[in-house]
């Protein structure tokens, strides 16, 4: 899974913004950030191996 949501981060080339919902194992593979249950961690495209954390939010 974690190589597919790579896949689809590095491929991205739309105007704005790109969601992706995933499972937090993939989250810390891709960001070494292991979030809470329902976390959102908002990234800058980075490099082939990491995303670079910009914000986390909490939704209660």
């Amino acid at each position: 899974m974690t190589a597919g949501a790579r896949a689809v981060i590095g491929k991205w080339t739309g105007r704005g913004n790109l969601l992706v919902v995933t499972h937090g194992a993939n989250i810390l593979a891709l960001t070494t950030i292991s979030p809470a249950s329902g976390e959102i961690v908002v990234v800058r495209s980075g490099s082939a191996d990491r995303s670079e954390p910009v914000g986390r939010l909490l939704l209660d």
